[in-house]
């Protein structure tokens, strides 16, 4: 059975409305999930949370832990091995946490394109 011109046409026609409304529908999602206030009124204690926790991160970071207080003359510096440790510790999980804080909100925040 052969399809006539106005046939295919409606086809075309149709198929094009369809992608139209599926684009428009992955534009309004992705908009919605790059709307951080949007996120903040349906999930205002979730991303509090992550706020604190890269702010304590930040902190690490920058090394701001001393709170501008200084070691007395009379202290012994630490041996540089266990400053060193020290450092790779807090790296170490600095980087825990940043996956972590990732990962999550990746859960949070799905891909718009991954959903169906």
């Amino acid at each position: 059975m052969t399809q006539t011109k106005e046939q295919i046409e409606a086809q075309i026609d149709h198929a094009r409305m369809e992608l139209n409304a599926n684009l428009h529908e992955l534009e309004t999602r992705a908009v919605s999930a790059m709307d951080w206030k949007q996120q903040f009124d349906a999930k205002p204690g979730t991303l509090l949370a992550i706020a604190f926790v890269g702010g304590i991160a930040l902190s690490l970071l920058i090394g701001g832990g001393g709170g501008g207080r200084r070691r007395p003359l009379t202290q012994p510096r630490a041996a540089k091995g266990e400053s060193e440790m020290w450092n790779q510790v807090k790296g170490a999980l600095i980087g825990l946490a940043a996956a972590r804080i990732t990962d999550y909100a990746g859960h949070l925040f799905p891909s718009p394109g991954l959903r169906k």
